[in-house]
């Protein structure tokens, strides 16, 4: 039987090995807690455990000839290797999501047919193209004010094209394209960091090589998100 302190060390240098190839060639002169901090793949609550298990790990080894000079406890080896094991899994969003048809619109569709749809989908938000190219994303925030803006002109509602409506949108950086390639990780900490922000990420969009000049193969929204974290942590499976 391994002894705690070999788990915790190999479980701290496959960890070690993740970040560096991810820093490249920033790796070099970063350490290992600066890389924990600077990972797009680390979860937010695992960064501050991973500082703690760097200051274990120089404590339990002699440094002189890297001799185990103490026992990391079983609670400390099952937490590191817990996030070993995740970054080591780092699924994609179509791993977990599957592939799914992205719904798209037009600027000069009416938007009363859009909002129908919306609504018989369950959507949130709608992306818009025109032609091949990527126009905006349009959300049920935005209708809500484009309407109390209407309602006050007594207009109908029903004639209005969507880039009218685009007219109300709130903000423009509501969205995100990422490629195909991007981790479940990766899309997380896009939603963490827009959500500390003065607002949040409506959606991210995925396509090949992240492209705004063609449709979207996958589409996440904040619904998703509950999914997407239970893949990580291990209590939901790969699907595809």
């Amino acid at each position: 039987m391994r002894h705690n302190g070999d788990r915790f060390l190999d479980a701290f240098n496959r960890i070690d090995e993740q970040l560096k190839h991810e820093a490249r060639a920033e790796a070099v002169t970063l350490s290992f807690t600066d890389r924990v901090w600077a990972s797009n793949l680390v979860l937010a609550e695992d960064r501050r455990l991973l500082e703690s298990f760097a200051g274990l790990r120089n404590a339990i080894v002699h440094q002189a000839d890297r001799r185990l000079i103490a026992e990391p406890t079983d609670w400390s080896v099952a937490e590191i290797e817990r996030i070993a094991d995740r970054l080591g899994r780092r699924p994609t969003v179509e791993d977990v999501l599957g592939p799914r048809r992205v719904v798209t619109t037009t600027p000069d569709a009416s938007v009363l047919d859009v909002a129908q749809i919306m609504l018989a989908r369950d959507y949130s938000q709608m992306p818009v193209y025109e032609g091949s190219a990527f126009q905006a994303l349009l959300t049920f925030e935005t209708i809500a004010r484009w309407m109390a803006a209407t309602l006050d002109r007594d207009e109908i509602l029903e004639a209005a094209p969507i880039a009218v409506v685009l007219t109300h949108a709130e903000v423009t950086d509501d969205f995100l394209f990422v490629s195909r390639t991007a981790t479940v990780v990766e899309v997380l900490e896009a939603f963490a960091r827009q959500s500390r922000a003065s607002h949040p990420l409506h959606a991210v969009l995925v396509s090949n090589f992240a492209r705004t000049d063609a449709p979207p193969d996958n589409i996440v929204t904040a619904q998703d998100l509950a999914l997407l974290r239970d893949a990580i942590l291990g209590s939901a499976r790969v699907t595809h």
